[in-house]
């Protein structure tokens, strides 16, 4: 610590004669690496490790445990396995098993494609050692980047049991977002904020605003750009306000807009279609509507048989529905006109097959019809 901290070359010095006169001898070996590595000279260390593993201490676990982490941090992750690779075959206590898988998990993240199989021993190393919050954080949020979001929020759980954490809770946040459990990601992100997390907010912002609560999504917009240098998600989720209120408001004219048409249409119900056509849409008024079903009825009206058609139509969603009186049916397995309006001369053309009848086309029909 000496030597690193005060970069006192005495004390380095110390160390290294330490290691000299101490040959087979564990600790001045690894506290000089681990010096070397402090001071920056990480390939330095490694030497050192290697001589030492080449010179008898090849079955050292806390050697070999070393020798994979400096040479992750070198950037030679088939070498790291290689060394988490004996140390696994040795007999190791839970201890030294645990801080090995999680070793070799760690140089399997190295190589880009095997990620799975570092969870695998991540996993193995909390099975034994289940306290260890930073490498639980880890695999939470290794678990998260690949969209297993179940176990990611198992684990941030687990890690806020033992401990709180503003950032785990945010994140936790994220995750119950990404599997549609809004109202519970909401919770975590206040928790986060107040606990000082800095991008909760922006993110409690953006789901409120989803989820329609503008006001209070504002607020918290203003929280999080109080901070110095807020994060982008802030802007985002502001923008996300926005973009909200100027869709509800869009749509809110809209459906005035629809509903303003819809009354206009069924005040008109009254005057028969200009034209059935024969894709089944109705024009009332020069408005189309979705045709969805005809019945045909006879009722009893002022002691007279009267026959009714049942007409279905929907606009915009709404479904309409309203009786046409006719003249009479056509006979049995015939086809012809139906006279609906007389006075405007509209018909329909119907096939009549003993009691059903089957809507073939519609249009305006000539007086001499």
């Amino acid at each position: 610590w000496i030597a690193v901290e005060t970069k006192s070359g005495a004390a380095l010095k110390d160390l290294q004669d330490l290691v000299t006169n101490n040959p087979g001898h564990w600790p001045p070996v690894g506290a000089l690496a681990d010096t070397y590595n402090g001071l920056g000279e990480t390939r330095q260390g490694l030497q050192l490790l290697t001589k030492a593993s080449d010179d008898g201490m090849a079955d050292e676990p806390r050697l070999l445990l070393k020798l994979s982490s400096f040479h992750r941090k070198l950037g030679e992750p088939e070498q790291a396995l290689e060394a988490t690779r004996r140390l696994l075959g040795l007999e190791l206590d839970d201890q030294m098993k645990a801080l090995a898988c999680e070793e070799r998990g760690y140089g399997l993240e190295l190589l880009g494609d095997r990620q799975v199989e570092a969870l695998s021993f991540f996993e193995q190393s909390l099975s034994l050692m289940p306290s260890d919050k930073s490498l639980r954080f880890h695999v939470a949020y290794e678990y998260s980047q690949l969209g297993l979001y179940g176990a990611a929020i198992t684990h941030y759980t687990t890690l806020l049991a033992q401990k709180e954490d503003p950032i785990a809770r945010n994140n936790l946040g994220v995750a119950l977002e990404a599997m549609k459990v809004p109202s519970g990601a909401v919770s975590e992100y206040k928790q986060a904020a107040k606990g000082g997390d800095r991008y909760a907010p922006g993110n409690l912002a953006y789901t409120l605003a989803q989820m329609g609560y503008l006001e209070e999504a504002n607020e918290w917009v203003k929280v999080g750009q109080s901070n110095k240098n807020p994060p982008e998600r802030v802007a985002v989720a502001a923008a996300e306000i926005a973009k909200v209120r100027k869709s509800e408001k869009e749509r809110r004219a809209e459906l005035r807009g629809q509903g303003d048409e819809v009354r206009g249409i069924v005040g008109k119900l009254g005057v028969t279609a200009d034209s059935v056509l024969p894709e089944g849409a109705w024009v009332v008024d020069g408005v189309e509507f979705e045709f969805v079903a005809t019945t045909a009825e006879s009722r009893a009206e002022s002691g007279e048989g009267k026959d009714l058609i049942s007409v279905e139509l929907t606009r915009h969603g709404s479904l309409l529905r309203f009786l046409r009186r006719v003249g009479s049916f056509l006979p049995a397995e015939s086809t012809g006109y139906v006279v609906v309006d007389k006075d405007n001369l509209r018909g329909i053309t119907w096939k009549s097959s003993g009691e059903s009848m089957e809507l073939v086309e519609g249009h305006r029909i000539e007086e001499t019809d």
